[in-house]
C-alpha cells in the first residue's frame, strides 16, 4: 500500500477512539439490530444494513452489503450518497459491479464531485492510457468539491438508529451518554467503517516521477487543494496533502505545503484530545457537531476553535511525521523535500527513516 495511505490509516485509527472496538464487541445486539434492520425496507433502513454488515465482517460481507445497497437505490434512485456507497463497496467485489456505469450515474446526478471520476481515472491508469488519464484529471481538477457523502450517509444511519434499542457497549462505556448521544457516536462509528476510496489509480498518476507529471502538475496541484479544503473524510484531506506537496515548484513552496500537512496532524491531534477518549471534556458538543459538519477540515478547526485550542503547532512539533512524509515524497521525485527548510546555499539533507510514525496519540466519459 502507499506509504501516504498507510500513514493516513494509522491516524483515521487513532481517532477512532476506544468506542471503535464496540462495533466488534456486542455481538448479541449487532445480531438484533440486524434482524431488526431486515425487516424494515426504507432506504434508509436498507443503506443502515449495507453499513452493518460491512462492518462487522468487511470483505466477507461486501456481496450482502451490497444487496442491501441496491434495495436502498431501488427505494430512491436518484440519491448520490447511495450510488457513492455502492462504489465503494464495489471496490471490493471484482466483476460484481458495473464500475463505469456507476462513475457516469453519480457524475449525472453530483456533476461538481470529482468523486464520479474516480473510476474512469483507475480505468485509464490501469489500461496505461496516458492521455486519457491526464484529461480525466483535468475533469476532476474543474469539480468543486470532492465528497463521499459521508454526511448524507451519517444522517441515514443516525435516523434509523432511533427505530433500534440503544447500543449496549457504548452505554456500558459511558453511564453519562443520553440516547441521543449513543445513537450519533454508533452512526458515527459505522460511517467510519465503511470501505474508504481507493486513491491509488489518483497517488500514481500525479506522482513527480510519472513520465506525464508535466502536464498533469497543475491539475494535480489543484486536486490536492479541493481534497484538503473540501472533501470529508480524513483520508481524503491526508491524500490532498501529500498531492499538494508533490506538485510544489521549489523548496520554498515544499515549506508551505509541509506547514499545512504538520497543521492538519496538530488538529488531529488537538480533535483527539478535545473528542475521543471517555472523559474528553467535548465529547457531547463534538457529536454534535460531527452531525453538521461537511468539510473535515472545517471540521477540525472549529474543534480547535472550541476547545480554544491554537490552530497551529508550536514550534519544533511535528519532526518525526515531517521527517516520514520528506522521505516518502523525495522517494517519488520531489528532489528539493526537506524540514525545516534549508537555508539559502545549504545542501538538501538526506532523510534516515521510512518507518511510518505512530499516529497521534489522540488524536460523458473522456
Amino acid at each position: 500500500m502507499n506509504r501516504h495511505l498507510i500513514a493516513a490509516a494509522l491516524l483515521l485509527t487513532a481517532m477512532a477512539g476506544p468506542y471503535a472496538a464496540a462495533t466488534q464487541t456486542s455481538p448479541d445486539w449487532q445480531t438484533q439490530a440486524v434482524h431488526a434492520l431486515e425487516h424494515m425496507h426504507d432506504a434508509n433502513a436498507e443503506a443502515t444494513l449495507a453499513v452493518v454488515r460491512y462492518a462487522s465482517n468487511g470483505l466477507h460481507s461486501s456481496p450482502r452489503a451490497l444487496q442491501a445497497v441496491n434495495a436502498a437505490i431501488d427505494n430512491e434512485p436518484a440519491a448520490a450518497d447511495l450510488i457513492a456507497l455502492k462504489m465503494r463497496l464495489c471496490d471490493n467485489l471484482a466483476g460484481s459491479c458495473d464500475r463505469q456505469a456507476l462513475a457516469l450515474q453519480l457524475r449525472h446526478l453530483a456533476p461538481h464531485n470529482a468523486l464520479g471520476w474516480m473510476s474512469v481515472l483507475q480505468q485509464a491508469v490501469a489500461a496505461r492510457q496516458t492521455g486519457k488519464a491526464t484529461r480525466v484529471l483535468g475533469a476532476m481538477a474543474g469539480a468543486e468539491t470532492f465528497t463521499t457523502y459521508r454526511l448524507a450517509l451519517l444522517k441515514r444511519l443516525y435516523e434509523t438508529l432511533a427505530y433500534l434499542p440503544a447500543p449496549v457497549d457504548l452505554a456500558a462505556l459511558d453511564h453519562s451518554l443520553a440516547p441521543v448521544d449513543l445513537r450519533r457516536m454508533q452512526a458515527l462509528i459505522w460511517v467510519g467503517f465503511t470501505p474508504i476510496t481507493d486513491y491509488r489509480p489518483l497517488l500514481h498518476a500525479c506522482q513527480p516521477d510519472n513520465a506525464a507529471f508535466a502536464q498533469r502538475r497543475s491539475s494535480c496541484r489543484q486536486l490536492g487543494r479541493l481534497l484538503e479544503l473540501h472533501s470529508d473524510r480524513v483520508m481524503d484531506v491526508a491524500v490532498g496533502l501529500a498531492l499538494e506537496r508533490w506538485t510544489t515548484d521549489n523548496a520554498h513552496a515544499y515549506h508551505h505545503a509541509m506547514q499545512r500537512t504538520l497543521q492538519w496532524r496538530w488538529l488531529s491531534h488537538a480533535y483527539g484530545d478535545a473528542c475521543t477518549e471517555p472523559k474528553a471534556p467535548m465529547r457531547k458538543t463534538c457529536l454534535d457537531m460531527g452531525m453538521h459538519r461537511h468539510a473535515a477540515h472545517d471540521f477540525f478547526v472549529a474543534v480547535a476553535h472550541k476547545a480554544g485550542q491554537n490552530t497551529t503547532p508550536p514550534a519544533g512539533w511535528g519532526q518525526r511525521f515531517a521527517d516520514f512524509e520528506v522521505h516518502a515524497d523525495r522517494s517519488r521525485g520531489v528532489t528539493f523535500a526537506a524540514w525545516p527548510q534549508p537555508s539559502p546555499g545549504e545542501a538538501v539533507p538526506a532523510t534516515a527513516t521510512n518507518t511510518p510514525p505512530q499516529a497521534p496519540h489522540k488524536a460523458s466519459g473522456i
